[in-house]
């Protein structure tokens, strides 16, 4: 199960208009900027704490590192199986 929260972030890798998808399945392990789900979603330390709780979940993977001098706007977010079908079922449960 997962939060409105983490589904409006989900939503956001899914559905931007940088992703070029015949299918919104296609978005699974298709990377997409950080900063374009940050504009779609949520920002600064609540958008970390989203992510850290997905990628606890399995649900995303992001090259994202915060030991690192990468930052948002050169780092990618993809959504896995796992998120997709959490986010479907989350769609489906609020529609």
């Amino acid at each position: 199960m997962i939060t409105k929260k983490e589904f409006t972030v989900l939503d956001a890798i899914i559905n931007n208009e940088y992703q070029d998808l015949l299918t919104e399945k296609d978005a699974i392990d298709e990377p997409t900027w950080l900063s374009v789900v940050s504009d779609y979603s949520y920002s600064g330390k609540v958008l970390s704490g989203i992510i850290s709780s997905l990628t606890e979940k399995n649900m995303v993977r992001t090259d994202l590192d915060i030991s690192t001098s990468r930052d948002i706007n050169q780092s990618t977010i993809a959504i896995t199986e796992v998120g997709f079908e959490a986010w479907e079922q989350f769609k489906n449960q609020t529609s």
